[in-house]
């Protein structure tokens, strides 16, 4: 915690990432961790405009392959929302993407027709740890992995990337270690 939520979900990909590779992890499961979508708000004028309906920006979508899970439909004289997820990284990439070409060569895309911004798929549920929004990641023990080097590993490793993030106010906690029992 101690960060805002853009830069937390940054820290805790790279940190996540770190730990996995560790001799006795099997894995880093992140809760509080909302996946990066990106948010279109199709302006119906400009379809009506150039002639573009919403079915052929999701088509020129998929065929990017950016995987369109659901989205919202608002009146006729309001805008339309199409969420998207998938494999475009900005919201230049979406907006730079190719519609149609006119008989003179003149391209439609994206961005003549819509409004595009990043954002991150909705709370479900709200982590905080010592009161503040935070991203938590739990780390679980290989089969034959040994719990008190992992955990020892681990500290060591969150500690090194604490030091290097470039974050003063990062904040890590440690909750429910259970090698304190192993170690007792």
């Amino acid at each position: 915690g101690g960060l805002p939520y853009e830069r937390l979900h940054e820290l805790s990909d790279r940190l996540a990432d770190r730990i996995e590779k560790l001799e006795d992890v099997q894995e880093v499961q992140k809760h509080g961790y909302r996946e990066k979508e990106f948010w279109l708000e199709v302006d119906p004028g400009k379809l009506e405009q150039y002639n573009v309906s919403l079915g052929f920006i999701i088509g020129a979508l998929a065929s990017r392959n950016v995987s369109l899970p659901g989205g919202a439909l608002k009146s006729p004289d309001g805008e339309w929302l199409v969420r998207t997820l998938g494999e475009v990284h900005t919201p230049a990439e979406i907006e730079n993407i190719l519609l149609r070409v006119n008989d003179a060569g003149i391209g439609i895309r994206v961005r003549d027709v819509a409004r595009v911004r990043a954002t991150f798929e909705e709370t479900i549920r709200l982590n905080r740890t010592n009161g503040e929004e935070s991203i938590n990641l739990w780390v679980l023990k290989a089969k034959d992995g040994d719990i008190i080097r992992m955990v020892d590993q681990v500290k060591a490793t969150t500690e090194e990337f604490t030091k290097t993030a470039g974050e003063p106010g990062l904040k890590i906690d440690y909750v429910n270690d259970i090698s304190i029992f192993v170690r007792n």
